[in-house]
């Protein structure tokens, strides 16, 4: 039967559109960064030293790591449990192939041998560099980048960094299914290798806690999401939700403190846990180092690409926007040790959560901190708490005019009473 013109476009057509059906259809999907996002802040998206998955495979800069990542597979082939070969792992990541592609949103042009030696070698390179971390004192002296035991900090610093882009990250279940190869795997989970791994450039103090997953994490940067902002339900401070109505920022951290508000360090494992009693705005510690910036506009990045997530960083973001407008509001979170930071210009923090939120599509009824903003609000509307506001601000400047007039008045009396001395001849 001869077939029609149209056929081969039919078939076309057919194609993409299961191809549409199932990425749509599935919640875990590799996003890329949205373009208002990424304009101006290119670098803060863009690998620096490696290429996980396809969406940044083959950049010239990065293939001399390549060597790197077959060494470490070597490494791994060569630690798997007794009876596992280098061709049971192969056959593992092609009868996961098609469930691997699905989760990209475009599609990926690689051939079929490409592609699973391409996620072979890259889970393989995670899963071996993890346990490496965490098992240091067994890693050959030779290793390129565990040098003589010691990790070299700039190379392992950026690798971390780089691991946690959004457009760096192969589906979790490939590492899963590749660290079950690996001998002594039981002495830690690979949750809990995985934030073991990325501890030292996490902005909280204190251990990573693990998450809770109905199923399992979709990649290791929506791991770190939910270690840093666990679900809503789980932390205390969360409060229902206000009408919109009743919404309004809040002022920044300077200008509450002259309307009488205190500032607590907080003890929650979870950066968004902020509560506010009595008059007293208790704010778990942030550290905040250069890697800072990178992980939270991709962390922000992969909330606003998927509905999967509650909005709680984005809440987050805006409520710290809100909180710091200048110098003097960083130096008084510093100052409560509510903030620490490795960044010696204090107005690079500023800048940093001030431009966080731009170009951010937030939703009124997804903000977290709508009640707190309203008890905020509330207490500062106080009659008291406006007059001491007022007080402070023009004490200042009272306190200064009266010294102003004080030095001037002395000095005027200085200049008149050796004017007059000097009128009289000195008698011998």
């Amino acid at each position: 039967m001869e077939r029609s013109p149209d056929s081969s476009l039919y078939d076309l057509i057919t194609k993409e559109l299961e191809r549409a059906h199932s990425v749509s259809s599935s919640s875990e999907s590799v996003l890329r960064v949205p373009k208002e996002l990424r304009e101006g802040n290119e670098q803060d998206y863009t690998p620096k030293t490696i290429s996980i998955g396809p969406l940044h495979a083959g950049k010239s800069n990065l293939r001399l790591k390549e060597e790197i990542k077959i060494r470490y597979l070597h490494c791994f082939n060569s630690h798997m449990k007794p009876g596992k070969t280098l061709e049971d792992l192969i056959l593992v990541i092609r009868q996961l192939e098609q469930r691997i592609r699905n989760w990209y949103v475009e599609p990926i042009s690689l051939a079929s041998d490409d592609f699973v030696k391409m996620m072979l070698t890259d889970g393989c390179f995670i899963a071996e560099l993890m346990w490496r971390y965490k098992n240091i004192d067994r890693v050959d002296t030779g290793d390129p980048i565990y040098n003589m035991r010691k990790p070299r900090l700039a190379m392992l610093y950026n690798l971390q960094r780089d691991l946690l882009l959004l457009e760096n990250q192969i589906p979790f279940f490939v590492l899963e299914h590749l660290y079950e190869f690996r001998k002594n795997n039981e002495c830690h989970s690979l949750v809990h290798l995985t934030l073991s791994f990325f501890r030292n450039i996490m902005p909280m103090e204190g251990e990573l806690h693990s998450p809770t997953f109905e199923t399992s994490p979709k990649h290791l940067l929506d791991l770190v999401m939910h270690a840093l902002f666990p679900h809503p339900t789980r932390i205390a401070g969360i409060e229902p939700m206000m009408p919109q109505a009743l919404y309004q920022d809040i002022i920044s951290a300077a200008e509450l403190e002259l309307y009488g508000v205190k500032f607590k360090r907080g003890k929650s494992t979870s950066l968004a846990d902020i509560q506010f009693h009595n008059g007293v705005l208790e704010i778990p510690p942030i550290v905040v180092q250069e890697s800072t910036v990178s992980l939270f506009r991709n962390l922000l990045a992969l909330e606003q690409c998927s509905d999967e997530y509650t909005g709680l960083f984005t809440s987050y973001a805006i409520f710290m926007d809100c909180l710091i407008n200048g110098e003097k509001d960083v130096e008084l979170l510093l100052r409560n040790g509510i903030m620490q930071t490795w960044v010696n210009d204090v107005q690079e923090l500023v800048t940093l959560f001030n431009r966080l939120s731009v170009d951010v599509v937030a939703n009124l009824e997804d903000f977290h901190f709508r009640r707190l903003f309203h008890d905020v609000n509330l207490y500062c509307s106080r009659p008291w708490n406006q007059q001491r506001a007022y007080l402070v601000r023009n004490y200042y400047d009272v306190r200064w005019d009266l010294l102003n007039s004080v030095f001037l008045f002395i000095l005027t009396f200085t200049q008149t009473l050796f004017s007059v001395l000097s009128y009289y001849p000195r008698n011998n």
